[in-house]
C-alpha cells in the first residue's frame, strides 16, 4: 500500500511577504520534535524575519510559532495570509498575535499597515 507521506519542512506550505519582513510555513511533524511541542500543534512556523520590518518591530523572531492572529486559531500559513488581508481589506493597522516560544506565549501587536497582497510569494506554490 503506497500513502503519502506527511508534509516535512521543505514541503510545507509557505507564505512569505516582503512589506511585512515575514515568511511562514505550516507547522509539521518534525517541528513538533524539535521544538518538543506535544500532539498535532496548531500554528505557523516563522522561518523568516527581515530586518527593519514591522515583524521584527513587534519582536517576533525566526523559530518561534505563532498560534493566533487577533482571537482566531492558526492552522496553516494561507490561513495567516488570509487573515491579515482580511484585517486589512477591513482597514485595520494592527493585528495582535500570539506567538509561542520555548513553551511559553506572549502577544504582540504586528503593524500592517505596509501589507501589499501583490508582494505575497508561496501560496499557489503548493
Amino acid at each position: 500500500k503506497v500513502e503519502l507521506a506527511p508534509p516535512d519542512q521543505d514541503s510545507a506550505g509557505r507564505w512569505k511577504n516582503r512589506k511585512l519582513g515575514l515568511t511562514v510555513k505550516d507547522v509539521t511533524y518534525e517541528v513538533c520534535h524539535a521544538l518538543g511541542l506535544k500532539g498535532p500543534a496548531s500554528g505557523v512556523l516563522v522561518a523568516k524575519v527581515e530586518s527593519g520590518s514591522p515583524v521584527l518591530v513587534a519582536k517576533i523572531y525566526p523559530n518561534e510559532v505563532i498560534t493566533r492572529v487577533d482571537d482566531t486559531p492558526l492552522s496553516s500559513a494561507r490561513q495567516m495570509h488570509d487573515l491579515i488581508a482580511a484585517a486589512k481589506k477591513a482597514g485595520r493597522e494592527k493585528v495582535r498575535v500570539t506567538v509561542l516560544r520555548l513553551g511559553k506565549t506572549r502577544q504582540a501587536d504586528l503593524s500592517i499597515e505596509e501589507y501589499n497582497p501583490a508582494d505575497d510569494e508561496g501560496l499557489d506554490e503548493e
